[in-house]
């Protein structure tokens, strides 16, 4: 008769338990829903068709002042449990530094996109987030066009923003089926440096130039010699922005050790 009381005491004492365990959750602990989507910009290298990109690989973070819970979007719950508090969603489909080195140097693009802060309440109801990821780094190409092989020797474009990193077109690598593509932090300057030796002085020449780089275009560097009644005339670069129908022509003067002179269309 003792060892059942003891037996019907203890359940008494489990169930009891588990009812705070449950109260305290629900004080403690809210949900969240997530929508992810992506916007990619129709750009010539990565989606020239327009077609979507799967976010299913996406990385997700959902962070607060104490911590962050990362998932991969295909893989994570449809409902996240989450302490209470206040949070902001981010997601992205490489990091930074990965757009910028892979594959090989040259990067690729990158689409993100970072909520502003949301509550997670305690309770059943979750709360919801929709989030649009957009491309936010900058693509550049560059094209040697007519007469600049005739006026200079071993040129090439070197294009960077830091000095750490520095892209390389040459007349080989910019031209093809796959012409090298170079992938910049956008909202940044870019510095471009044309060098090479030029024939009629038979001289090295480097003139530089740069740009303020805008998220989510692909910037088209085309640089040219014109002739008249065969007279040569100034270099000219030739600027398309492409994703946001920004035009810019920029000559390059190779007199007196070279210049690069803006015209705003």
């Amino acid at each position: 008769m003792k060892m059942k009381k003891i037996l019907i005491l203890s359940a008494m004492l489990m169930v009891t338990a588990s009812c705070q365990r449950a109260v305290i959750e629900r004080e403690l602990y809210g949900k969240l829903t997530l929508s992810l989507e992506n916007s990619p910009i129709v750009e010539s290298v990565t989606k020239a068709d327009g077609a979507a990109v799967s976010t299913d690989d996406f990385s997700v973070f959902v962070s607060s002042d104490d911590a962050t819970f990362s998932y991969i979007y295909k893989d994570m719950p449809s409902v996240v449990t989450l302490p209470v508090g206040d949070y902001i969603v981010s997601a992205e489909n490489v990091s930074e530094s990965v757009s910028l080195s892979q594959p090989d140097k040259w990067g690729q693009v990158r689409y993100a996109g970072t909520s502003a802060p949301v509550t997670v309440s305690a309770g059943l109801n979750p709360t919801s987030v929709s989030l649009t990821c957009k491309m936010v780094n900058t693509a550049v190409s560059v094209v040697f066009g007519e007469n600049i092989d005739k006026h200079f020797t071993d040129y090439k474009i070197t294009a960077y923003t830091v000095d750490t990193r520095k892209l390389e077109y040459t007349p080989s690598n910019t031209v093809g089926e796959n012409p090298v593509v170079g992938y910049f932090n956008g909202g940044i300057t870019l510095n471009y440096v044309f060098s090479g030796t030029y024939i009629l002085e038979n001289e090295p020449m480097t003139i530089v130039g740069s740009k303020v780089l805008q998220p989510a275009t692909h910037l088209h560097l085309t640089f040219k010699m014109s002739e008249q009644n065969g007279t040569v005339g100034k270099p000219e670069i030739i600027v398309d922005a492409t994703c946001t129908d920004l035009y810019e022509t920029i000559t390059v003067d190779p007199s007196e050790g070279g210049s690069f002179v803006t015209e705003q269309i």
